[in-house]
Order: structure tokens, then C-alpha cells, then sequence
């Protein structure tokens, strides 16, 4: 049996299908909120990004190089919000991988197993 690898090599569709499934979650998560009771919430860089319809994949993904260069005209804290979605989208598709590649390994195990 070969060691582990600690690498996972991610394909562009994965990283993209891993941040519409996280930019997804948080639209969700903000609808829910303000159809809450409790008032107002208070304004915060990601409810910024949302009322400006800037979470979204291509605006996501266009802007994390300009962050990177230092081009970015986003706000700091905005900045961070962008690169926060990106790093959760990374390990989103990460684990997602891990998870079938360990299915994928069971499956064939277990095949193994019933032909012997």
C-alpha cells in the first residue's frame, strides 16, 4: 500500500462548483436572517457585498487576482470577505474530493473482498 499523499490536485470545475455551492450557502443564510423578526441587521462587509450583487462566481473569481496584486479597489474588509470565500471554497472542494476518492477506495476494497 502506498503512503497517503497530503496533495490534492483540484480541477478548475471542482474549485467552481465548490464556490457556487459556498456563495449559495451564505445568500441563503443571509435571506434567512432578514426574514428574522429582530430588526435591521447591522450593515457588515459581507450584507455590503450582497446588496451590491457582488457574490457572485464570476465577480468572486475576477477579483481574488486582483487581490493577489494588490489591485484591488474593494475595501479591506471586503477584501477579506472575498478571500475568506475562496479559501472556504478551496477546502469545500478539497474535502468533497477526499470523500469520493475514499468512497471510490471502499467500494473497491469491498469488491475485492466478494470476487476472493
Amino acid at each position: 500500500m502506498e503512503p497517503k499523499k497530503n496533495k490534492l490536485e483540484l480541477s478548475k470545475e471542482q474549485f467552481e462548483s465548490a464556490l457556487e455551492k459556498e456563495l449559495a450557502s451564505i445568500k441563503d443564510k443571509i435571506k434567512m436572517t432578514r426574514l428574522g423578526a429582530n430588526g435591521p441587521l447591522k450593515q457588515t462587509p459581507l450584507l455590503k457585498l450582497y446588496d451590491e450583487g457582488k457574490l457572485e462566481k464570476v465577480f468572486i473569481v475576477l477579483e481574488m487576482p486582483k487581490i493577489q496584486n494588490k489591485t484591488s479597489t474593494l475595501p479591506r474588509a471586503q477584501r477579506d470577505v472575498v478571500s475568506a470565500i475562496i479559501s472556504k471554497s478551496i477546502w469545500r472542494a478539497a474535502d468533497e474530493k477526499r470523500k469520493a476518492e475514499e468512497t471510490k477506495e471502499q467500494e473497491t476494497e469491498s469488491e475485492k473482498e466478494v470476487s476472493v
